[in-house]
């Protein structure tokens, strides 16, 4: 499985908000009704001291073609420096988090079928 699969898998779930504590080893998910689950990542290896945010944009790309495990996705993250990231799957974003605040953010790919609001200043007629 790929991170992509893995945003897949969250919004079949329904599953609004996931958090990842890679300090902890432990995902946290809310639902659309609002009940929260949880479970543990096998993780190996140590978080690097330093946030890569060249490093964790470099792994986002590879992701986004698809060349990174899940697994092979977080190990990286961990070795840039991210300690926790925070899927948001109705706002379409990805928040890592290194451990002194630093943060870079990802958007997510729109579903396959979905309509994206018009922004502002922009026209849908076609």
């Amino acid at each position: 499985m790929n991170f992509s699969e893995f945003i897949s898998t969250l919004e079949e779930t329904l599953v609004d908000y996931c958090r990842v504590d890679l300090l902890e080893g432990k995902m946290i998910f809310v639902v659309e009704d609002g009940d929260i689950y949880s479970d543990n990542l096998d993780l190996k290896g140590k978080i690097a001291d330093q946030f890569d945010d060249g490093g964790i944009r470099q792994a986002i790309l590879e992701n986004h073609l698809d060349r990174l495990t899940f697994k092979d996705f977080v190990k990286t993250l961990m070795e840039c420096g991210v300690v926790s990231y925070t899927i948001h799957l109705s706002g379409r974003k990805v928040i890592y988090f290194g451990k002194h605040g630093d943060c870079v953010y990802e958007n997510l790919r729109s579903k396959p079928d979905a309509v994206r609001p018009p922004a502002l200043g922009t026209s849908t007629v076609q």
